[in-house]
């Protein structure tokens, strides 16, 4: 695109992000995904952020299993939607941790539950972030929201 003096488009971030989710190997995903999303914010008067780039940018953020990252992106994200939007990010946020809560496959058990207990750690802060915005009137509290955090909660793999 650089040859041809062309700037990238919506659709273009749309399928950039939506491969760096499912693609590239997880340790890198996250940065890239970052990457793009910050070039995104960058030329927000001429693309603008969808529904969709969020979603595929949290979802390369939560295939990593950093709980730091996974906060660092919700809250990157949180102040550029609607709460029904934040509501969906947030859904997303904890049902994408309880897949990789999930897929802990530690032969140390030791390390796995150490794992376990971070991540959801980082679920608790989640929800308290949830919670605080719910009584400001900022995020829409639905049954998808909800079941992700139960759900989470009582994951078979916790133990």
């Amino acid at each position: 695109m650089k040859k041809r003096r062309q700037t990238p488009d919506q659709a273009t971030y749309s399928i950039l992000l939506n491969g760096i989710s499912r693609g590239e190997p997880v340790e890198a995903a996250a940065q890239r995904a970052f990457s793009v999303y910050q070039n995104l914010l960058a030329k927000r008067s001429k693309t603008g952020i969808h529904f969709t780039d969020s979603m595929s940018f949290l979802q390369s953020v939560a295939r990593t299993g950093d709980s730091e990252q996974i906060l660092k992106a919700i809250y990157v994200m949180y102040e550029d939607h609607t709460d029904t939007e934040n509501s969906h990010i947030f859904a997303k946020t904890l049902y994408s941790m309880r897949k990789s809560v999930e897929a802990i496959d530690e032969e140390d058990e030791e390390k796995a539950a150490k794992m376990r207990a971070k991540l959801l750690d980082a679920a608790r802060e989640i929800w308290r972030t949830v919670i605080d915005g719910w009584k400001a009137g900022l995020i829409r509290m639905d049954e998808y929201l909800v079941s992700s955090m139960a759900f989470l909660l009582v994951s078979p793999s916790r133990a």
